[in-house]
């Protein structure tokens, strides 16, 4: 089987992205730059086979997953809440920048909850499970899986993989992998990385 088993792809760009702000439980649609990032992922994916597409439920993320799901039109499309981003609660919409040093606090702390939020172990409580039942599928298929997912969720995937969340990052339209082989996983980044010190590259 191929040595990748596991794709994770970042939703196009939104206008909160835009202005570096967080989104988290906010339902921001794609912009049109956002409609030209979900287009090149869908022509980056296309020599891919996959064996099922998983997408966040948010519109972002859904409308992204379904244009790549265009160029693959025998591949299911299943949408799963449990994708959401991290939950930042109060902090959702709010420029980053401005905000980065109480929302460090609860990077920090990982057991406070975001006020209007959740806490970030509780949001990898709900995200782990589901890579793992991810890498569970596409070495029962011999096919990899694709998520399509948000930059926190992306950020745990690095986490989860290589104990690094910075070691995934993408901008907005990329895509991270996790490669198999001779026994050890890895994740990486593979389309359109982001270098830290590049912008927009806290969790959110």
């Amino acid at each position: 089987m191929q040595d990748s088993i596991l794709y994770a792809a970042r939703h196009g760009q939104t206008t909160l992205n835009a202005k570096n702000c967080f989104r988290g439980p906010i339902d921001v649609p794609l912009d049109a730059q956002g409609y030209r990032d979900a287009h090149a992922l869908a022509y980056w994916f296309e020599p891919i086979e996959l064996s099922y597409i998983f997408s966040s439920s948010r519109t972002r993320a859904l409308d992204t997953a379904k244009i790549i799901g265009d160029r693959h039109p025998e591949v299911e499309i299943i949408p799963n809440d449990g994708l959401w981003a991290w939950n930042v609660g109060d902090f959702a919409g709010k420029p980053k920048d401005e905000y980065a040093k109480q929302f460090q606090f609860y990077v920090d702390h990982p057991d406070v909850t975001v006020p209007g939020g959740e806490a970030l172990n509780d949001f990898k409580a709900r995200i782990r499970p589901l890579y793992r039942e991810g890498i569970e599928v596409a070495l029962r298929t011999a096919l990899p899986v694709l998520f399509v997912v948000h930059s926190s969720v992306i950020h745990e995937l690095g986490s989860l993989i290589n104990s690094d969340h910075h070691s995934t990052l993408v901008k907005p339209g990329g895509a991270a992998a996790v490669d198999f082989s001779n026994g050890v996983l890895r994740a990486h980044a593979v389309f359109k990385p982001l270098k830290l010190g590049s912008g927009a590259d806290t969790i959110s």
